[in-house]
């Protein structure tokens, strides 16, 4: 009769997929920030104990530092389906609405990302790619000035006011249901918040409106 191997300890019975666990994490950290969230906290959203996380991660910080990096990953490939060859004004509006879409289709995102921005200044293992993906956006703008499709000013600092113009409606849910009367999440909410924000960043940039649809 064969002997069994003694499972290593720590190792979960059942493989789970590593995006279960980026998922979980981005959920928690959103949810508590980088300090309230714990390990704990993430296996219980898993069902599993902490030592089964740890086989996966290392740390704490590994596993912020992944979930963040998705993040970030998923936002570069909106910006770039939007950045295609076309009109520079059909661009601007796709890029809009796509990350409208993307922070009202995964709820924690919004939320990561503010607390990234201004958590404290010692741990930002996220810094370099959100600021790849920063260096992107402000080419793209860059070269609708370069080419006159838009009024010349500093690309760098329209690109943050636009960050925030998509962010904060999503990155406080609690306070912009109790606002507007709706959870910012509703596929109706998402859809005027799309039209609004195209039209915001068309205005930040110095196009003219365009329609609300």
């Amino acid at each position: 009769m064969s002997e069994v191997s003694p499972r290593r300890a720590g190792r979960p019975r059942t493989p789970r997929d590593r995006g279960e666990f980026v998922r979980a994490a981005r959920e928690e950290f959103a949810a508590e920030g980088y300090a309230g969230a714990t390990l704990e906290a993430i296996s219980a959203r898993l069902g599993i104990r902490r030592p089964s996380l740890l086989h996966h991660f290392p740390s704490k910080e590994a596993l912020y530092a992944e979930a963040l990096h998705s993040v970030l990953a998923e936002l570069a490939e909106v910006l770039a389906h939007a950045i295609r060859p076309g009109e520079f004004h059909e661009q601007l509006d796709a890029l809009s609405e796509g990350l409208t879409v993307y922070l009202a289709g995964h709820p924690e995102a919004a939320g990561l990302l503010l607390a990234e921005l201004v958590g404290p200044r010692d741990r930002t293992p996220g810094a370099t790619t959100a600021v790849n993906v920063l260096e992107i956006a402000a080419a793209f703008l860059e070269a609708g000035m370069a080419a006159g499709e838009i009024p010349r000013q500093d690309p760098r600092d329209l690109v943050l006011s636009i960050v925030g113009l998509h962010l904060v409606c999503f990155a406080v849910p609690a306070v912009s249901a109790r606002f507007l009367g709706e959870s910012p999440y509703s596929p109706e909410a998402a859809a005027r918040r799309a039209g609004h924000v195209r039209v915001q960043v068309r205005r930040l940039c110095g196009l003219p409106d365009s329609p609300l649809v």
